[in-house]
């Protein structure tokens, strides 16, 4: 519910900033509002029926590829259409209704709290070797996957020249990559 709330902030805020420093201020933001993607595994472990998680998850792994790859032809179409700050805005609305149906909509089931563990027997995760290997694993592929998001623009201007729908043209390309990976999560899940 933080996440939400604070992320749709963040996108308003992104639509009425005037300058870079602006700009890289609520990109900051933004990523210390993050945080739904955990919350979203934690509901979708609770409510899916064990013989059915590593399909529920592959599903979920396929919808935040696909969010995450598709979310850019779609902003390439919002901003050739609505123009770039009205982007931002719809963003924020759209993360807003989110917020709304975590609140009223989506409720966690109660806890046993009889048989909960004591603050002392809990081990922290990072200190399980593969749990560790696997989030540094995680972190490095976002990374590298992420990392030409911010040049492909300037790239594909570098490669076409001067084009009149950059910016959807470059969402399309972007997205491209992602399309195979939201297909085949949920046959790997």
């Amino acid at each position: 519910i933080r996440a939400s709330l604070l992320l749709s902030i963040s996108y308003f805020l992104g639509g009425i900033v005037t300058s870079p420093l602006q700009l890289t201020f609520m990109r900051m933001f933004q990523g210390f509002a993050s945080g739904l993607w955990p919350m979203e595994l934690a509901i979708m472990t609770i409510y899916a029926p064990p013989k059915k998680l590593g399909i529920c998850l592959g599903i979920m792994q396929g919808a935040l590829t696909a969010g995450g790859i598709i979310g850019p032809l779609f902003g390439g179409i919002l901003a050739e259409v609505f123009g770039m700050r009205m982007s931002f805005f719809l963003a924020a609305a759209a993360l807003f209704l989110n917020f709304i149906v975590l609140v009223f909509f989506i409720k966690e089931p109660p806890t046993d709290t009889a048989g909960a563990d004591s603050e002392g027997d809990k081990v922290s995760l990072w200190k399980i070797p593969v749990i560790r290997l696997m989030l540094v694993s995680a972190a490095l592929v976002q990374v590298v996957i992420l990392i030409v998001q911010p040049i492909l623009t300037t790239y594909i201007s570098h490669l076409a020249g001067d084009l009149d729908n950059l910016v959807f043209i470059s969402g399309l390309i972007f997205s491209m990559s992602g399309f195979s990976s939201a297909i085949t999560a949920p046959l790997w899940g």
